[in-house]
């Protein structure tokens, strides 16, 4: 869509107008209210004809965008390009703790990240594909590992001793990970931390090492594929598990 130029001129003088007043520019908003005043031969004519071009050319914007699953998979596969590990359904895509939306329907789309929540109206698919990689980029640059391993060990230990009844933990005993995320979860400032954003951090965790000081993770699954999960690591790969063993490395090897 191409500039108008009596729509610059009218903001232009507009804003000029605004700034002789706060200043008193006596002469500023003399010249600018006639430049105003000098427009109006013929003004609305073409703004009347401007306006048309612009519904003309909105209508086939539209056209481009009816199908929301079409438009979902066309996203996925340029954040698949950009190796952005994510799983899509229909019009909906999750990348860890992040969900993208499609609605164009009502033409915009809905970022959720826990309880925050962002609306998308800018719909051109490389610019929505860029804010979502910063997006991403931005939350993973903020993950330590150290620090999660830590918060890790503390809720398996205490998983670990009140499911075997002992006051030391049993390291190479397999847990629950709904009973880790349970106690993992016990501070009020982890309210906001939902089971989604655990289990992409700890297949970060993974794709970073399974070893950690003198400790080495593994998860595994039990015979209720019911507490299955799903857990995507930083390379894509989908690891099935529903249980956490921490090794003491010296005891193991």
């Amino acid at each position: 869509m191409q500039k108008h130029k009596d729509l610059d001129r009218l903001h232009k003088h507009y804003s000029a107008i605004l700034a002789a007043s706060k200043n008193h520019n006596i002469l500023l908003g003399e010249v600018s209210a006639q430049g105003i005043l000098d427009l109006e031969p013929g003004f609305w004519e073409r703004i009347n004809a401007f306006l048309d071009a612009v519904k003309t050319e909105i209508n086939g914007l539209k056209e481009l965008y009816t199908d929301s699953d079409a438009y979902a998979a066309k996203l996925a596969e340029l954040l698949s390009a950009r190796s952005i590990p994510l799983e899509r359904e229909g019009s909906s895509i999750d990348i860890g703790p992040i969900n993208i939306s499609v609605n164009l329907e009502d033409y915009y789309l809905l970022i959720k990240i826990g309880r925050k929540k962002q609306q998308i109206t800018d719909l051109e698919p490389s610019k929505v594909v860029k804010l979502i990689e910063n997006l991403y980029r931005r939350l993973n640059s903020s993950f330590n590992a150290s620090s999660f391993f830590k918060r890790l060990q503390k809720a398996y230990d205490f998983a670990n001793t009140r499911m075997y009844a002992c006051r030391e933990p049993k390291y190479g005993y397999s847990v629950a990970l709904k009973d880790v995320f349970d106690l993992f979860t016990l501070s009020p400032a982890a309210s906001d931390y939902k089971l989604e954003n655990f289990l992409w951090d700890l297949g970060r965790l993974y794709s970073n090492g399974a070893s950690y000081d003198k400790y080495r993770i593994e998860l595994g699954f039990s015979r209720d594929v019911r507490k299955m999960y799903l857990i995507r690591t930083a390379s894509g790969d989908t690891i099935k598990a529903s249980t956490l063993t921490i090794h003491l490395i010296a005891e193991d090897e």
